[in-house]
């Protein structure tokens, strides 16, 4: 038997009926994104203006993406919902694709790249990658949370170092840099100009905050 289906027969004994889980960035895009159609995305030095997921760009993306990976991620999101119980998916819960930050060599002080939330194209993909998510889950989806905890993420990344959390590389101004990506990345996939997208997500998207 698959775990999932242990993990769900579990669930339901329990009594529980709200089960909140994560789509993986790189299993779902496991090599990089292509880039967006030109005139989709507009930046102004460091502030993304706007990233619209339109029906050329998520058609784009679809002969990028893994597709088996998201055939599994459908498969058990749907025993989920034929179990009666309410799905809240969450987009983000810390791990990044390695094409997108290479923890170990931001650690070392090399900021060439790939940078993660330190790079503004991070945010911009972010909102695409789940835009993409969306489209193709969407029907089996009760409501969304954007990112867990995204001020963890800054914070032990760059200036709680000694808890291991990745890349490790003090830097309260990095800190910052980072927390402002991840802001950035949020607010453009609520405010994509795309209909489709508008219309998935408006109602139910939320940042789940850290009580640390």
């Amino acid at each position: 038997m698959e775990l999932y289906r242990v993990f769900h027969d579990n669930a339901v004994r329990m009594g529980l009926d709200i089960a909140r889980i994560n789509v993986e960035w790189s299993r779902v895009f496991p090599k990089p994104m292509p880039e967006p159609p030109s005139g989709n995305v507009e930046v102004v030095d460091d502030r993304v203006i706007k990233v619209d997921v339109d029906e050329r760009d998520l058609r784009r993306l679809d002969e990028a993406a893994n597709k088996a990976a998201i055939e599994h991620y459908r498969v058990i999101f749907n025993d989920l919902k034929n179990r009666n119980i309410f799905f809240i998916l969450n987009l983000y819960h810390w791990p990044l694709p390695l094409w997108v930050h290479d923890p170990i060599r931001v650690r070392r002080g090399d900021l060439s790249g790939p940078i993660g939330w330190l790079d503004i194209k991070t945010a911009i993909n972010f909102a695409r990658f789940a835009a993409y998510v969306a489209w193709k889950l969407d029907d089996l989806v009760d409501m969304y949370s954007t990112m867990n905890e995204p001020n963890v993420v800054a914070w032990n990344g760059y200036i709680n170092v000694k808890w291991g959390f990745p890349p490790g590389y003090l830097s309260p101004l990095l800190a910052v840099k980072a927390l402002i990506n991840l802001i950035q990345a949020h607010a453009r996939l609520m405010m994509q100009s795309s209909q489709l997208v508008r219309n998935l997500l408006d109602l139910y998207t939320q940042i789940t905050p850290s009580l640390h």
